[in-house]
């Protein structure tokens, strides 16, 4: 896996480098190795390289000379690009035609690392100032998978501000911090410094969305032209679910339709085993298809409320029903829910799979031996309950 520091600059790359050493330094050992990989403006871009990469008076390479960091923190000029307006470099950002071309940057340089499977992804927006530190968050909510993080480092005293303070040295060295009014200057060691991550709490859209879904928020924060073309917004992406086919369980007819001409029949206890598991789907965070089948609404049989059963069987057979006598007793004896639940989870997959439904519509299986959970993978909001 190869690890990835991404960064913008900002204030001559002083905010890389105690980022870096944050990373090397603190409690993000399963980070090491790294390389840093920097997308910015042309004049920083030459800052960064004299302030940071200069063979003989660069921060970065006293750094890792200090630390002896040679193999395990990776940085150089090839890591550097240039934000471009088509094939000219962006100076920096005054127009509405740059913010479109650094936008345009920005999001192609993420969604290419959040390509490749093999790499993680750390973001800081540090240092990415204005629009950059939107453009660079907008980029990695769309793009991020579940290891990449977004995240904000901090320095803990007065040397945050200093323009010399670029990580906490093992050599001492101290800086002269002016005093404001009333309040006396002072010396600070770079060894009382404390330099901390932070991560920016933020949902990736990968994980909540299916790709078409995804790409149609991206277009939508990213116009491909120009920032007055129509693009799609969410009301768009809303039109798009409506004109995907709706699985509907009729639990008065106790029958699943999909794509409203294609429906199977189940049982009056197949009907309620499948309507729990769409009611579980309800409390399930993602919008798109399940990944992992971690999330709420997969659950352990142990955990299904048999009540559940009981309450919604006393309506369909009536409280004096036999098979619901037989069915309360079994309950009450604790049986092996388990086994019930795989005996009806089989006939209903079975049933989806005769008429050529969507795999997703199956009650899938997640977990280990022993701690398997149940849930239907598809998209909850293609789920639908008539009846209830």
């Amino acid at each position: 896996m190869k690890n990835i520091l991404f960064c913008t600059g900002g204030e001559r790359g002083r905010w890389i480098l105690r980022t870096a050493w944050a990373l090397w330094a603190g409690n993000h050992e399963s980070f090491i190795p790294f390389e840093i990989r920097v997308l910015t403006t042309r004049p920083m871009a030459i800052q960064i390289k004299e302030n940071l990469l200069h063979p003989e008076q660069g921060w970065f390479n006293s750094f890792v000379r200090e630390y002896k960091a040679h193999d395990q923190v990776h940085f150089s000029e090839d890591s550097i690009k240039v934000l471009s307006r088509g094939s000219t470099p962006l100076d920096s950002i005054q127009s509405q035609e740059d913010s479109l071309a650094a936008a345009q940057c920005v999001f192609e340089e993420i969604r290419n690392l959040c390509a490749d499977k093999d790499t993680r992804l750390h973001v800081s927006l540090n240092g990415a100032q204005g629009l950059l530190g939107v453009y660079l968050a907008a980029a990695i909510s769309v793009h991020g998978r579940q290891l990449d993080r977004l995240t904000q480092t901090m320095v803990l005293n007065d040397l945050a501000d200093h323009p010399d303070f670029y990580y906490p040295s093992s050599i001492p060295r101290q800086y002269y911090v002016p005093g404001h009014i009333a309040i006396e200057p002072k010396i600070l060691s770079c060894a009382d410094s404390e330099i901390r991550i932070v991560d920016v709490p933020m949902r990736f859209l990968t994980e909540i969305l299916g790709p078409d879904e995804t790409q149609l928020v991206q277009d939508s924060l990213m116009p491909a032209h120009d920032f007055n073309q129509i693009s799609p917004t969410v009301s768009g992406i809303s039109q798009h679910y409506i004109e995907r086919p709706v699985a509907s369980l009729n639990m008065d007819r106790n029958s699943l339709t999909w794509k409203k001409s294609h429906s199977i029949q189940l049982t009056a206890l197949e009907s309620l085993l499948y309507s729990y598991f769409i009611l579980q789907k309800s409390e399930c965070y993602m919008f798109g298809p399940c990944k992992t089948c971690s999330s709420l609404c997969f659950v352990l049989p142990v955990d299904m409320e048999k009540n559940f059963f009981i309450d919604r069987l006393k309506k369909v057979w009536g409280p004096k029903s036999s098979k619901l006598s037989k069915i309360e007793a079994k309950f009450e004896n604790n049986f092996d829910l388990n086994s019930w639940l795989l005996q009806h989870r089989s006939r209903i997959n079975k049933k989806i799979r005769k008429v050529g439904f969507p795999a997703s519509l199956k009650i899938a299986s997640a977990g280990v031996y022993g701690m398997t959970t149940y849930g239907i993978p598809h998209e909850k909001v293609l789920l639908k309950i008539n009846g209830e």
